[in-house]
This record gives structure tokens, C-alpha cells and sequence, in this order.
């Protein structure tokens, strides 16, 4: 059976036992039941980063990586792959081709909160409060393998804090902090974002997946490559 036939066949079975808790014992549990916070990264840890944005035009890709890879910077883990998606968190089949190679290498999949590995199946714009349960949970750990998962903010960080944190990383994005800060110098982005482009490359990553990670024109990060080699 070849590996695309074995995730259909894992994501029907996670649906239907997340079906089966649904319709017999479904509850709210604790994510922090499921997930690891920041305190479970340990020095050596080989970490597999996991961003997601809602929609197209959501630009957090770039902060979610970088907030993510200087943690685990501090905590002495080691990225060694990077994975992204744009559109829903309801259904995490997207994390299954992540999650079989963190199982091949002895890795932990690691997001900036709980929603960026899975929302709950009844979350909506009108319904931003809806809370994970525990089918939702059992699903997100079937699909993933049992690969430990972990997140920066506390995995059982209430709904409206998850939101505020999100919506911070918007604003940096859209510059609505008070007070424009000075355009860096191509040198200053390179002296800043040169380990991460190169980090970057060494995964295997294309230039201009490299650009749309990073912001760094595809072009300029080609010449960043070529200049250390």
C-alpha cells in the first residue's frame, strides 16, 4: 500500500473513532492532556515546526517560524524541517506527511498554540470560543502517530488569549504598532536572516519557498546561499 492510500486509510479510521467519541462520550478535556508546552523541549530535541494561517491573505507565516525556531534556539532543540499550510484547522490530515517524518526521526511536531495543529469541528467567525474536545483530540492523535506534540503557549491557553496572541502577530506584520521603525539595510536583513535562510536550504526548501517564509526575495536569498559556499 503505498503512503498516500495509507493516510486516507489512517484519516478515515481517526474519523471514525472521533465520530464514535462524538456520538458516545464527547467532553471538553485539557489539551495540556494531549499536548506538551515549552517546559518538554529538551536540549538535542529534534523539532519539526508546524505554522498555519486561515486564509491566503494572512501573512503570520514568517513570525510564527521565527518565534518558533528562537525558542527552540533557547531550549538547545534543533529544527530540522518546517511544515505549513494555508486554509482550515479543522481537519488535520494536512499534518500527516509532517508527523510520519518526525516518527522516522525521532522528532516532535511543534506549533505556536494548540489551533495551529487543530480547531474544534464546530469553530466558525460566530463561534471563535468553541473548545477542542476530546474527539477532536483523539483524532489530531491518531493522525499524527503519537509523534509528541508541543506547543509555545501553554496548550491549555484559553481560546481569547490564543486569539490576542494571533492578533498581535498580525499587527507586527501590518506595522500598527505606534511608531514605524526604521527600514533595515539589506546587510542589517542579512546579518539578521542569514541562519534562517540557510537553514532553510539545508531542509531542501525552494528559493521561493524560502521567500514566502521569510519575506526575503527569492533572488537575494539565492545570492545568500551562494556567498557562504
Amino acid at each position: 500500500m503505498n503512503s498516500k492510500k495509507r493516510r486516507r486509510k489512517r484519516t478515515s479510521t481517526a474519523r471514525k473513532r472521533a465520530e464514535s467519541f462524538l456520538e458516545e462520550h464527547d467532553e471538553l478535556v485539557s489539551p495540556s492532556d494531549y499536548i506538551g508546552g515549552l517546559d518538554t523541549i529538551r536540549p538535542n530535541d529534534q523539532l519539526h515546526l508546524i505554522l498555519r494561517v486561515s486564509t491566503t491573505h494572512q501573512r503570520t507565516l514568517p513570525y510564527q517560524f521565527r518565534k518558533l525556531r528562537q525558542a527552540a534556539v533557547e531550549c538547545g532543540a534543533k529544527v530540522i524541517d518546517v511544515e505549513w499550510r494555508k486554509g482550515s484547522g479543522v481537519d488535520p490530515e494536512w499534518l500527516q506527511e509532517a508527523a510520519e517524518q518526525a516518527l522516522r526521526e525521532g522528532a516532535k511536531l511543534f506549533a505556536t498554540d494548540v489551533t495551529r495543529f487543530i480547531r474544534p469541528a464546530d469553530y466558525s467567525k460566530l463561534n471563535q470560543s468553541a473548545q477542542v474536545c476530546k474527539s477532536d483530540l483523539e483524532a489530531l492523535k491518531e493522525l499524527t502517530l503519537g509523534v509528541p506534540l508541543i506547543t509555545f503557549l501553554d496548550p491549555d491557553t484559553s481560546s481569547g488569549a490564543i486569539r490576542h496572541f494571533q492578533t498581535q502577530l498580525g499587527k507586527a506584520v501590518s506595522d500598527k504598532r505606534d511608531g514605524r521603525p526604521r527600514k533595515q539595510t539589506l546587510s542589517e536583513r542579512r546579518a539578521e536572516m542569514l541562519d534562517e535562510v540557510l537553514e532553510l536550504h539545508a531542509q531542501g526548501k525552494s528559493y521561493r519557498k524560502i521567500k514566502e517564509l521569510t519575506g526575503i526575495p527569492h533572488t537575494t536569498a539565492r545570492d545568500w546561499v551562494m556567498s557562504v559556499k
